[in-house]
């Protein structure tokens, strides 16, 4: 009985390590080429983000400023 379930054991702990792993092939795309951003009438909107200013990327140190890049993808203000 032991050698049974140590086998299923085996074979469920590996089916789950490759579907685990089969995620792993993840290709950035460019979201510009994804989806149309602008045609959703939310230009002009402000959205209120409460967050540590640290937490979001402000373009220094060679870094993408988030703030921007989204306001600019989108039309809707960061506030």
């Amino acid at each position: 009985m032991k050698k049974i379930f140590s086998k299923f054991l085996v074979v469920l702990l590996s089916a789950l390590m490759i579907i685990s792993v089969s995620g792993c092939g993840y290709k950035y795309q460019n979201p510009e080429t994804v989806a149309d951003y602008t045609n959703h009438n939310l230009a002009g909107t402000t959205l209120n983000v409460y967050n540590w200013g640290e937490y979001m990327s402000d373009g220094s140190e060679g870094s993408v400023d988030v703030i921007k890049e989204f306001e600019n993808l989108t039309g809707i203000k960061i506030n």
